[in-house]
């Protein structure tokens, strides 16, 4: 028949037939492996548990979404609070007097990120004792600075 021997077609058939056995082998394998994931995805469901799960997740995930949004605005408020606490502060001790003997009086600068706070001074002597404030904006103070108040604005700065 047509110059082909019937041994080489029956060959091939053979070859032909053996492929798809092992495809056929391979594909049930492939699909007992799908069935029993889908045994385990669908264990103890119906469709409409199975649609209430989903629903439940999506509830779940809608309100981890929504306690996100206000952390990151709590988290937006606290950075806005730090800036302005007051948290940069040096002390200057110092002698206001020649006649006094200690250290008792002394400078305290306090500042916050913004460069913005006060200035004690506070000055002791026999009488007693007396504070003055200065306030500072922006690593400036409008008011003419002792040396003991300058280095300690500059301690802060």
């Amino acid at each position: 028949m047509y110059g082909v021997d019937l041994e080489i077609i029956i060959a091939v058939l053979g070859g032909v037939s053996a492929f798809l056995l092992l495809l056929v082998i391979v594909l049930f394998v492939k699909l007992s492996k799908l069935n029993k994931r889908y045994t385990q995805f669908m264990a103890g469901s119906d469709g409409k548990s199975l649609e209430e799960n989903v629903k439940e997740n999506y509830t779940l995930m809608k309100n981890i979404e929504l306690k996100q949004q206000q952390q990151d605005l709590d988290i937006l408020d606290i950075s806005d609070r730090a800036d302005n606490c007051m948290s940069k502060v040096k002390m200057v001790r110092y002698n206001a007097f020649k006649d006094m003997g200690g250290q008792l009086s002394f400078a305290l600068a306090v500042v916050n990120d913004k460069k913005d706070g006060y200035i004690l001074n506070c000055m002791h002597s026999n009488n007693g004792s007396y504070i003055y404030g200065k306030e500072v904006k922006h690593g400036q103070c409008e008011l003419e600075l002792s040396k003991e108040e300058m280095e300690s604005l500059n301690g802060v700065l």
